[in-house]
């Protein structure tokens, strides 16, 4: 199979393994992380200024002062009822639901409930009992309660997503003859707007909650504020009620929602947007309701695109970048990519704005999971032709050089390029007489303490040591990797740091009976010729050039004139504003029609000499 099919099959490969993962858990789950942080970091619109809406709350102080169970409280719902019912509030609706009866132990406080729904309801203010649907374990009023209320009932089933937050809302669902059952919130809403809640069509134009005539779930704004909305204590309002005192002012005209607002009871539940001063991991389903009905009446909702639509673009997204890998290189596709992504990013958060929202997971998984999938198969497939390379060229003493070769393989060949750089000589004085005089491990062990310190003085300062000639070094400046100015400072401050390396190494004798060891270093910028020499057989990184034999014989001059380190001219004029230097002499070099002036470098500018 050629290498083109290949690409072909695992590019469709990593397309369809794209398009799964951006359908699945993880891209839902990556949409819903990017909804949270765009709903708490976008500013939204003016919200709705509701104040028909009110809150009856039984929060810890009213669950404590009454001190009675759940069961019992129909008997204070009744108290409430007729006060809301006198005070001329719209409709009631109860966000706790009334499961059991007292028939047995109190059936006097059962009819008292009963009477306060039905004179409620004569004298126009219905009452709207809350109800668990079947879709989550199915939870009815008490049958004597329904029949009371006139069935005026409605779900208060939240919808949690897979990572349990409640983000979206189902407004209504389907009844028997396709009537619609709507949800507590609905309920609110539709008196709210003054619209028939048994009027289907109308509600599905009114607040856009059905597609194709079924039940279509909404995104909750949690941004729209409640200020507005005034949440009353249960017990005040009972005193109030039982004191006959007038609730007009605070209900008169109102959509009423009674319910639990206390961590004691069991209604709480985690929101992705703090309502108010709630806290969004323990929030009250009551406010949850309250919300529900804001979204409702806002005059805009937030839209999401279908389905096809996000499929698409993940297809689109995932092909460019597979395509982007295998045609540029890596950092140009990788610009373009992200260049992409921040687009994307940018009309998400634009659209978010527009109450459009679009989804990330197909920039996540469309996106950077293709262009990491195909930067993988490059990496595995070339690395056979890296072991080929590493074959023939392992004998680069080089670790840059390999790197270099191993990055660019299709650059490989024997031809070498002009560089302007700073060549570097160094080497023992008269080390071969030094050398005659000593064993072979004296010898070897004296010169690998001396040349391990010189290299690490030469990386330090950025060289590269190119090769060591027996005791002498030939260190390059500017090669492979450039450097500002041609190397020309950095190689002279290498040779000031050897210097300075060899003092300390003459406070111990390297060489049995030899002190005072004394070295020799030549500095020349020019250009010169860098590149791979030799064959398969044997190939080598060097210099070649009238730059590196100027190095060479400015070395030699050191011991001639007396002085420890030398730089030819053309470094000086690189180097000198910021060295303190002594002018040797002009000196016909061997080979050079021209003098060349030379110096000795005493110090960095600022240092003490």
């Amino acid at each position: 199979m050629s290498e083109r099919i290949r690409v072909v099959l695992f590019s469709i490969a990593v397309v369809t393994l794209s398009v799964f993962i951006t359908q699945s858990k993880l891209g839902k789950n990556a949409n819903l992380a990017a909804y949270d942080q765009l709903l708490n970091r976008v500013a939204p619109k003016p919200a709705p200024i509701e104040d028909k809406i009110a809150i009856i709350g039984i929060d810890d102080e009213s669950y404590d002062k009454l001190d009675a169970p759940l069961l019992l409280y129909v008997g204070f719902f009744a108290k409430i009822i007729n006060a809301l019912a006198d005070a001329g509030a719209t409709i009631v609706v109860f966000d706790i639901n009334p499961a059991a009866s007292l028939e047995k132990v109190a059936p006097q406080i059962d009819l008292e409930f009963m009477k306060s729904m039905k004179r409620a309801n004569d004298m126009g203010t219905r009452v709207y009992l809350g109800f668990k649907s079947g879709k989550i374990g199915g939870l009815m009023p008490h049958r004597k309660f329904l029949f009371a209320s006139n069935w005026q009932i409605g779900f208060t089933d939240m919808f949690p997503d897979d990572d349990g937050l409640r983000r979206r809302q189902e407004f209504w669902t389907e009844g028997p003859e396709n009537s619609l059952v709507p949800s507590l919130s609905m309920t609110a809403a539709t008196a709210r707007m003054g619209i028939d809640i048994t009027d289907k069509e109308k509600i599905c134009a009114r607040f856009e909650v059905c597609e194709n005539g079924k039940p279509k779930q909404r995104l909750i704004d949690y941004r729209i504020s409640q200020e507005k909305v005034v949440m009353h204590q249960f017990h005040k309002v009972l005193e109030k009620a039982e004191n006959r005192t007038s609730l007009k002012d605070d209900f008169g005209g109102k959509v009423v929602f009674i319910g639990s607002w206390t961590d004691k009871l069991p209604d709480n539940w985690r929101v992705p947007h703090p309502i108010g001063n709630l806290d969004k991991l323990h929030t009250p389903g009551l406010a949850i309701q309250v919300q529900n009905v804001l979204t409702q009446i806002s005059p805009v909702h937030f839209e999401e695109p279908s389905e096809n639509s996000m499929l698409l673009a993940t297809i689109i997204l995932s092909v460019l970048s597979v395509t982007l890998m295998f045609k540029l290189q890596p950092s140009h596709s990788s610009f373009i990519l992200t260049s992409v992504a921040v687009a994307w990013i940018a009309v998400v958060v634009y659209s978010f704005s527009k109450y459009l929202v679009l989804p990330v997971a197909p920039v996540v998984y469309g996106l950077f999971l293709p262009s990491g999938l195909a930067r993988s198969y490059l990496y595995v497939s070339q690395g056979k032709q890296q072991k080929v390379l590493k074959k023939f060229f392992g004998s680069y003493i080089s670790p840059e050089v390999m790197k270099d070769i191993l990055k660019n393989p299709e650059k490989v060949n024997f031809d070498g390029s002009l560089v302007d750089i700073t060549i570097v000589f160094t080497d023992i004085r008269n080390f071969t007489t030094l050398s005659e005089k000593l064993s072979p491990v004296d010898v070897t062990r004296g010169l690998n303490r001396y040349l391990s310190a010189m290299t690490r003085c030469i990386t330090e300062s950025g060289g590269y040591v190119n090769r060591y000639l027996g005791d002498g070094i030939l260190a390059l400046y500017g090669a492979p990797a450039p450097l500002p100015n041609r190397g020309a400072l950095e190689a002279v401050k290498g040779g000031l740091a050897m210097l300075k390396a060899l003092e300390e190494l003459n406070k111990e004798e390297l060489f049995p009976g030899v002190s005072g060891l004394k070295i020799g270093i030549g500095i020349h910028t020019g250009k010169a010729i860098v590149g791979n020499v030799g064959c398969f057989e044997k190939m080598d990184y060097t210099v070649i050039g009238d730059a590196a034999n100027l190095s060479s014989r400015v070395e030699g001059l050191t011991k001639q004139y007396g002085v420890p380190i030398l730089i030819s001219e053309a470094t000086y004029e690189i180097v000198k504003d910021a060295v303190e230097v002594k002018y040797v002499d002009s000196v016909k070099v061997k080979g050079r029609e021209h003098e060349t002036a030379v110096y000795t470098v005493v110090s960095l500018k600022g240092e003490k000499i």
